[in-house]
């Protein structure tokens, strides 16, 4: 069965540094998840990008600069590094940081999805459903070869 889904249109420019959880983006995630949609593909923006990641609650700057394989100042500025309300998301295009926000968890919990490759543009499409635990809508990597092959 195919899941409902949304196709992520964002109309903003390119930037290196973390834009208010305001952004057009955030803004597509929580109408996503306000319309109870169950599939969310990160495609197409207004910028490129090849990789999105996902920094959890009390990442540190270096952490997230290891893992981006980048210098990138203004990750101390992200919130996520002194609470836990928020994941940061991060564009890379080419290794480099083109596009970042934080996300507040309790709008949609991206926070569990960290890991050090990110996700490739192409494979970029998740679930939302509602976390029993925290009463928060919960986020899931659902590689797009699994939702294609079980249409």
């Amino acid at each position: 069965m195919l899941l409902p889904g949304l196709l992520f249109v964002a109309c903003f420019t390119s930037c290196s540094s973390i834009l208010p959880t305001e952004s057009e983006v955030a803004s597509l995630i929580q109408e996503a998840v306000d319309q109870r949609k169950m599939l969310i593909i990160l495609e197409p923006t207004s910028f490129d990008w090849d990789r999105v990641y996902f920094f959890p609650p009390y990442s540190t700057a270096a952490g997230i600069q290891e893992v981006l394989e980048a210098e990138w100042p203004d990750a101390a500025t992200s919130r996520v590094i002194d609470l836990d309300t928020h994941t940061l998301v991060v564009f890379t295009d080419n290794a480099q940081v083109v596009h970042a926000f934080d996300y507040p968890r309790d709008h949609a919990d991206f926070s569990h999805l960290g890991n050090t490759n990110g996700y490739p543009r192409n494979d970029a499409v998740f679930t939302i459903f509602l976390n029993e635990e925290k009463s928060w809508p919960k986020v899931e990597y659902m590689p797009r070869l699994s939702w294609l092959t079980s249409q």
